[in-house]
């Protein structure tokens, strides 16, 4: 939900300075592990991915409910598959779930943040 933020405050400020937001991020690619589903602003190219054992997406799609309607309104169908431990909290495992899924992501990956 933090990177669904800082997107929108992105494209906010892109319009108050004069630009088309939507067509300024178009450019954009953001994928997106075991986390929200909707409430993604329009303009990136997403590329969701959620294994249907993992709790954390399912848990936040109440607060989904309550994003702005401005912004919810990302049409990217989320990609399912199924991995599943006897721990939940496993299944949100980013090692163990979901690493191959970044693996094969497009995009630059050697980030220095």
């Amino acid at each position: 939900m933090v990177t669904q933020q800082a997107i929108a405050d992105a494209k906010a400020q892109l319009a108050l300075e004069g630009y088309d937001p939507e067509q300024a991020l178009s450019g954009l690619h953001v994928s997106t592990y075991g986390t929200a589903e909707g409430g993604w602003p329009v303009g990136p190219k997403y590329e969701h991915w959620n294994n249907l054992s993992d709790p954390v997406p399912f848990a936040i799609s109440g607060a989904q409910a309550n994003y702005p309607e401005p912004t919810d309104n990302d049409s990217t169908p989320t990609l399912y598959f199924n991995q599943p431990f006897g721990n939940p909290i496993e299944a949100h495992s980013i090692t163990d779930v979901y690493a191959n899924k970044i693996d094969a992501a497009p995009g630059y990956r050697e980030c220095k943040c």
